[in-house]
């Protein structure tokens, strides 16, 4: 009976330890709970001041980033802009600087095909279609603006010698030597004015025993004349040429009109050309 009573109530014992083994352990887990939400509150009051303004910061270094970076291309685009804008400014002055060669080039070469139509050629020809494609070249040149040029152009575009040509240097100078000078010495003693038949005969007859001049000899009269405008002629200088000649009055005079005429039209037209040409060289040493 005693053992029975004793085992009953080791088990009573038994049932009550682990009844307040459990309600021990309600207790604890209960109060842990209540100190992990207490410190998890705690937590995140300390934690979440520091989380925004760690958030703030790195918004504001990333804001700082961004525009940095933002400049940074913004500068890189202005590079760019700016070497493209050079790019332009160089294509533009070398597609400018072409076509200026291209109108110097067409202009010189339709200055020569002028001045061999008209100057150069062993024999008189027209040289107005030449003329024209001159004028065409230069209304579309960097001369077309060139009142020298115009000039120029002018003078002979209004005249009628680009419609007969003008004599080539070596036929003046054989028709001087053949034809005037014969002529023009047989009057050199006749008086510029009031000559009479006697005169004209008398300066025949005696300019035939006269020796000829040759060379630049000094005198004003006819045949020192006729001699220095020979040499001239020789050495291709027209212009020193017709200079001298043109000195002379009376009956050589009248002899020499023709033979003038043809040299003061080709004088123009090589001056005019000349003109031309200094022009075009100036303006292809800008």
């Amino acid at each position: 009976m005693e053992a029975r009573d004793q085992l009953e109530a080791e088990k009573i014992s038994d049932t009550e330890s682990a009844q307040f083994r459990s309600e021990f352990r309600k207790k604890v887990d209960e109060e842990l709970r209540r100190q992990t939400e207490w410190m998890n509150e705690q937590f995140k009051e300390r934690l979440t001041p520091a989380a925004i303004e760690m958030q703030q910061r790195w918004i504001v270094d990333l804001k700082d980033r961004m525009e940095h970076e933002r400049t940074k291309r913004l500068a890189k685009l202005d590079e760019l802009f700016a070497d493209v804008k050079r790019l332009e400014r160089v294509v533009l002055d070398n597609a400018t600087h072409l076509d200026e060669s291209t109108h110097l080039n067409e202009l010189w070469a339709a200055l020569r095909a002028l001045s061999t139509a008209a100057v150069d050629s062993p024999a008189r020809k027209p040289f107005r279609q030449e003329l024209r494609a001159l004028h065409n070249v230069v209304n579309t040149a960097t001369t077309k603006d060139d009142p020298v040029v115009s000039t120029a152009l002018a003078s002979l575009d209004e005249s009628d010698i680009p419609d007969i040509g003008v004599e080539p240097l070596g036929d003046l100078a054989t028709w001087f030597v053949t034809s005037v000078v014969p002529h023009v010495s047989e009057v050199a003693l006749v008086p510029d004015e009031n000559a009479g038949v006697l005169s004209h005969v008398a300066s025949r007859i005696l300019s035939s025993l006269r020796f000829q001049r040759h060379g630049l000899v000094p005198g004003t009269d006819v045949l020192s004349v006729l001699a220095r405008a020979e040499y001239y002629l020789n050495g291709k200088d027209l212009d020193s040429a017709a200079r001298e000649l043109n000195q002379l009055k009376g009956p050589a005079k009248l002899l020499l009109a023709d033979w003038m005429d043809a040299a003061r039209r080709r004088l123009e037209v090589q001056n005019a050309l000349q003109v031309i040409e200094q022009q075009v060289t100036r303006a292809t040493q800008r």
